[in-house]
């Protein structure tokens, strides 16, 4: 496979290194040794030994460079500094190293890139999801200032709601009404976030404003996170009588990731006439979370976004999709 491949080419780029390696370093001290070595002919002048010792040294380095590929040097009787011998081809990696090497790392770059750019990709998504939950909590903070306690708020008309409620406490560049229950609004940040009126305010809020304004395909918990406009659990029993207590595990700050919770477990309560709601442990939720046949993360439902908010805004390691 792959990773046998390049620790296989690693290891014989390195095994020819050490070889070549371990040859010059022989031939360079059989050069010096060979410096070491002074015999001169008897009668012969100082100046001549020097000249002709020199001649003949050079002329040996230059041997054994050629054979090494490594400039030559000399190192005359009395000498106090380093004479080059010219015209020597410096040593380099062949054409066969060169290309191995770069296999290499077009194997390892192939294999990194790729998982770079997603983690940079989810990096991004954290990121403007995080601040996304701190704009819109705030904005509620806001807006509940001048318009009163957001449980009185009126959700019947998804425009009229936003107007009144958070237009002014909003950077937005754009707004597009697509029916009476559909309205797009687009951020100065590069995102946007659509409301839609069913039984409360549902928003989808995209990372990438692109998603929305050309019509993708929405694909929750990838180009899509959804929330809830939910004040407090009062708000939900005042919407469904049926209820004894309330399935909404929000904050209380209005705008909640998407979840709904009707367990296994609920039952009916025959003298109070409603549903009580068993609420589960954190194991049993991150399970609900993951795994609900309709809304699970897992299918591509809108439970992500709770899965995400309940890590701390961090995608978590179990996430079943890449970006």
């Amino acid at each position: 496979d792959i990773a046998s491949f390049v620790y296989e080419a690693c290891c014989i780029v390195v095994q020819k290194i050490s070889h070549r390696g371990n040859k010059i370093k022989n031939k360079i001290d059989v050069h010096i040794n060979y410096g070491n070595v002074v015999q001169t002919k008897k009668g012969k002048t100082m100046k001549q030994k020097k000249e002709t010792h020199a001649q003949s040294h050079c002329e040996r380095s230059v041997a054994i460079a050629r054979l090494s590929n490594r400039s030559a040097f000399t190192l005359a009787e009395g000498a106090t500094h380093v004479d080059t011998c010219d015209n020597v081809r410096k040593n380099a990696f062949t054409l066969a190293e060169v290309l191995i090497t770069l296999a290499i790392i077009g194997v390892v770059a192939a294999m990194t890139i790729p998982t770079l750019i997603s983690s940079y990709k989810k990096k991004v998504v954290e990121v403007k999801l995080n601040k996304f939950n701190s704009i819109m909590t705030r904005t509620l903070k806001l807006s509940s200032i001048d318009n009163g306690d957001i449980r009185t708020w009126d959700i019947s008309d998804v425009e009229k709601f936003y107007n009144t409620y958070l237009a002014t406490y909003l950077k937005v560049v754009n707004t597009e009404k697509i029916d009476d229950t559909h309205l797009n609004i687009y951020l100065h940040d590069g995102t946007a976030f659509q409301l839609e009126k069913l039984t409360a305010i549902h928003l989808g809020f995209y990372p990438d404003a692109s998603t929305l304004s050309t019509g993708k395909l929405r694909e929750f918990g990838k180009n899509v996170f959804m929330f809830l406009f939910y004040p407090d659990s009062g708000f939900a029993l005042a919407h469904d009588a049926s209820l004894c207590n309330s399935p909404y595990l929000g904050d209380g700050t209005g705008f909640v990731p998407y979840f709904f919770y009707k367990g296994e477990n609920d039952y009916w309560d025959s003298e109070n006439s409603c549903r009580v709601i068993v609420y589960p442990t954190a194991e049993q939720l991150h399970d609900i979370l993951m795994n609900h046949a309709t809304y699970g993360c897992s299918i591509g439902g809108a439970y992500c976004t709770k899965l995400i908010q309940m890590n701390g805004w961090k995608i978590p390691d179990d996430y079943p999709f890449e970006f």
